[in-house]
C-alpha cells in the first residue's frame, strides 16, 4: 500500500497545487480553506486515485444494468439458479467480474496447481476478513461464526463443498481451479441472495485469475441490491480489485517457491 501511495502522491500534490492557486488572497482564509481542502482531498481523492490505479492493471466488467443480460452472463456458474435464467424478469440481478491476466503463469489441472489455487483462495479470504466489508460481517456474526474469520481457521480449510468462511460464505461447488461460494444471510433481515466465484482459467500461453460477484433479489420485495447503489458498488469495486491483484501476486510468489 505504501508503494501505491508513493506512486499516487505526485498526482494528489498536483491537484492540491491547482486548488491552492485558486484560493482567496487573504492569508487566514487561505489557511482555513487550504486545511479543509487538504483533508477532503486525502479522504476523497486518494480512494478515487487508488481505484483508477487498480483499474489500469486488470479488466473489470461492471455490474450489468439489465437482469436479462446479467442472467445470461451467469449461465456458466453451476450453482446459479435456473429460475433466474428462465424467469429473469421477476428478479433484480447484478453481476460483477474482475480479471487479472498472468501471462507468465501456465495453469494445468495437476494436483500441484489445485493446491496452489486453494492457497490463493485462503489468502484472498484472509485478506477479505480485514476489509471494511469483512469487519462489518464479523461484528454482525455470533461467537461461533466469528471463528470462521480467524487466520488459523481459514488456513485449515480445504474449501470443499459445505465449508463455511467469513461467517456467511459457504462453498457450494468446488472443482480443481474453481470455487463457488453462496451468500447465506438470514432472509428475514436481508432478502437478497448472492454468489462469489473465484477461478483460474487458461488464456493463451498464460492464465487469468477471475473473481465474480452475483447478487439477486425478487423485484416484488422492493429491495435495491448493494451493487446497484453507488457507494456500496464503489467500495465493493475497490475491495474486489485489491483482492484479485493481491491474489495474483501471491499466486506467482508461491509458485516460484514450490
Amino acid at each position: 500500500m505504501e508503494q501505491i501511495r508513493q506512486q499516487l502522491q505526485p498526482r494528489l500534490d498536483a491537484i492540491s497545487r491547482f486548488i491552492q492557486d485558486r484560493l482567496p488572497a487573504h492569508r487566514n482564509d487561505r489557511i482555513l480553506l487550504g486545511a479543509g481542502i487538504g483533508a477532503i482531498s486525502t479522504a476523497v481523492l486518494f480512494p478515487l486515485a487508488y481505484h483508477h490505479y487498480q483499474g489500469r492493471q486488470l479488466t473489470h466488467t461492471y455490474p450489468s444494468s439489465g437482469s436479462r443480460y446479467a442472467s445470461v452472463e451467469c449461465g456458466e456458474i453451476s450453482s446459479f439458479p435456473q429460475d433466474l435464467i428462465d424467469n429473469h424478469k421477476q428478479y433484480q440481478i447484478a453481476h460483477d467480474k474482475v480479471t487479472k491476466g498472468m501471462p507468465d503463469f501456465s495453469i494445468t489441472l495437476s494436483p500441484k496447481h489445485e493446491r496452489l489455487f486453494t492457497e490463493v483462495v485462503r489468502w484472498n479470504m484472509l485478506k477479505f476478513s480485514g476489509t471494511p466489508q469483512g469487519l462489518f460481517l464479523w461484528f454482525a456474526a455470533g461467537p461461533v461464526q466469528r471463528k470462521t474469520f480467524t487466520e488459523d481457521y481459514i488456513n485449515s480449510l480445504g474449501f470443499q463443498e459445505g465449508d463455511v468462511v467469513c461467517g456467511v460464505y459457504q462453498v457450494v461447488k468446488r472443482t480443481p481451479l474453481r470455487i463457488e461460494l453462496a451468500l447465506n444471510t438470514p432472509k428475514e433481515s436481508q432478502p437478497l441472495s448472492g454468489l462469489t466465484v473465484i477461478s483460474i482459467r487458461p488464456r493463451g500461453e498464460g492464465s487469468v485469475l477471475v473473481s465474480e460477484t452475483v447478487q439477486w433479489v425478487k423485484k416484488d420485495t422492493g429491495t435495491v441490491l448493494p451493487l446497484q447503489r453507488w457507494l456500496p458498488r464503489f467500495l465493493h469495486s475497490i475491495v474486489s480489485r485489491y483482492l484479485i491483484l493481491s491474489g495474483a501476486a501471491h499466486l506467482q510468489e508461491v509458485f516460484q517457491d514450490v
